[in-house]
C-alpha cells in the first residue's frame, strides 16, 4: 500500500532473471541472479481518489538453498535499484530509490527445465508494504 494508506493493491507484472547456480557440501545449492521487475501498475479506489503506483528497475541477489529430491527448498536476499511511480488522487510524485529484496521458495527441476514459486518482500521506503507472489518457468544449462 503507498505510505500512509491502509489499502492493499495488486498488480501483474514480470520479471527476467539470469543467475549462477554452484552445487556445495551435504545437497546445499549457492547462488547469484542479476535481472529486471516490472511490478506491472497497481491501483485502487478511495473516497479520496485513485490510488496508482508502478515499481520497475533491476535487482541482484544471492540465493542459497537445500535440495529434498527433485525439490528444493531456497531463501533470497538482495537489492532492487527501482523506480516508483506514485499517484494519489490525481497527484504525481517519481522515486528512484534502492532497497532490500528477501524471499523464501521452491522450485521443481527435471532434466533442467523448471519450475520456481517464490515469495518476496521489498523495503520500499515511499510504501508501506510491498510483497510479490511469482511463479516462474526456467532452464538451467
Amino acid at each position: 500500500a503507498p505510505g500512509g494508506g491502509g489499502a492493499a493493491e495488486t498488480a501483474k507484472g514480470g520479471k527476467c532473471v539470469a543467475g549462477e547456480r554452484r552445487l556445495g557440501n551435504a545437497g546445499v545449492e549457492l547462488a547469484a541472479d542479476v535481472g529486471y521487475r516490472e511490478a506491472g501498475q497497481a491501483t485502487n479506489s478511495t473516497p479520496a481518489g485513485d490510488i496508482k503506483y508502478r515499481i520497475h528497475g533491476v535487482e541482484y541477489a544471492a540465493r542459497a538453498g537445500v535440495g529434498l529430491g527433485p525439490v528444493d527448498l531456497m531463501g533470497r536476499v538482495g537489492r532492487i535499484n527501482y523506480r516508483l511511480r506514485k499517484d494519489i488522487a490525481g497527484v504525481s510524485n517519481d522515486y528512484d530509490g534502492t532497497a532490500p529484496v528477501y524471499g523464501v521458495g521452491l522450485w521443481f527441476t527435471l532434466f533442467g527445465v523448471g519450475l520456481r514459486a517464490e515469495y518476496e518482500r521489498m523495503n520500499i521506503d515511499e510504501l508501506d508494504k510491498t510483497s510479490a507472489v511469482s511463479l516462474s518457468a526456467f532452464y538451467q544449462f
